[in-house]
């Protein structure tokens, strides 16, 4: 069943259940997959019954706006399911104050001067600290001491990474925060590629291995960008593309001392390799963490910051 024409998830359990008083919007062109993919209906009448009688209000798409009227003609929806939708919408609006007079509307004194500030700079930071998962560390191998790792050698495809960090459907962002330049917030880091997202080509890595013989410490930047995941690009494996592990694999073996791994993706991959492999002391999986996603991931490497001690107040609700 689409989850735009689920009546379960959006009525009985979204409002009836919990509550909810918000409007209900599909994914863009959803309402037309409802028919045209998942072919859970048979004609634009039904489908248009089927996503408004079930909770939806607003079709990002146009395929209400294109079928929505013969619909209403052929009775196939009544006035009533469209003014709930309405309703719902609206009733948003007015609790914003949309409708208010500008005199009194909040929102409508807010100016450039109230974009990017501080606050919403260290929310950024905040976001991305919260969000970094720890996978694997082996032997208390993490937090590293910043005043005993006099050199980190910085590696992988993400590991200076900066537009790869806002992932898909990003605003552009005042400045980005790269791994490496974490990293150096604390001591002194290079960094090598060692190999690209994708690319078959190993003649990176015996710099890179040459990078981990000579440093304290080894941060790897690995995962995914958005050539291999996106909106519409979706992947068919769960595997590291390129030579990613080999090269992992090869800088592990050659440092002085077990490597953290980093994971920068938005879907899974496949680390049951890294999982097992004792030169590979810690993982983190830090997902496309934004504008300060480098200095987020550097303050929980060296343990400036720990996110299993965030507080998250909305689980206490649940």
């Amino acid at each position: 069943m689409p989850s735009c024409a689920n009546k379960m998830l959006m009525t009985h359990l979204a409002r009836d259940t919990w509550g909810f008083q918000g409007y209900i919007t599909s994914d863009c062109g959803a309402v037309s997959a409802v028919i045209n993919d998942h072919h859970y209906t048979s004609t634009s009448d039904q489908t248009c019954a089927a996503t408004l009688q079930a909770g939806m209000d607003i079709d990002c798409g146009s395929y209400l706006q294109d079928n929505l009227q013969a619909a209403l003609a052929a009775k196939a929806v009544s006035m009533d399911d469209v003014d709930t939708a309405l309703t719902n919408q609206f009733s948003v609006q007015f609790r914003l104050g949309m409708f208010d007079p500008a005199s009194v509307q909040p929102y409508s004194k807010l100016g450039a001067a109230d974009v990017n500030t501080k606050a919403h700079q260290q929310l950024a930071l905040s976001a991305a600290q919260q969000g970094i998962v720890l996978m694997k560390n082996a032997g208390g191998h993490l937090p590293l001491d910043a005043s005993t790792t006099k050199s980190v050698a910085v590696i992988g495809p993400n590991g200076n990474a900066t537009t790869t960090m806002q992932g898909n459907y990003y605003g552009q962002a005042p400045y980005l925060i790269s791994p490496l330049m974490g990293v150096q917030s604390y001591t002194t880091a290079s960094y090598t590629q060692g190999c690209t997202i994708a690319a078959n080509d190993t003649s990176g890595f015996a710099a890179a291995i040459a990078a981990a013989e000579a440093a304290d410490q080894v941060i790897m930047v690995m995962g995914l960008d958005q050539t291999q995941e996106r909106e519409g690009h979706d992947r068919v494996i769960l595997s590291f593309p390129g030579v990613q592990l080999q090269l992992i694999e090869k800088v592990a073996a050659a440092a002085k001392s077990p490597i953290t791994v980093v994971l920068m993706c938005g879907g899974p991959v496949d680390v049951s390799a890294l999982v097992s492999n004792p030169k590979v002391g810690a993982m983190l999986w830090v997902g496309y963490p934004g504008q300060s996603g480098g200095q987020a991931m550097a303050d929980v490497i060296f343990g400036t910051v720990n996110p299993g001690t965030w507080s998250l107040p909305f689980l206490d609700r649940l």
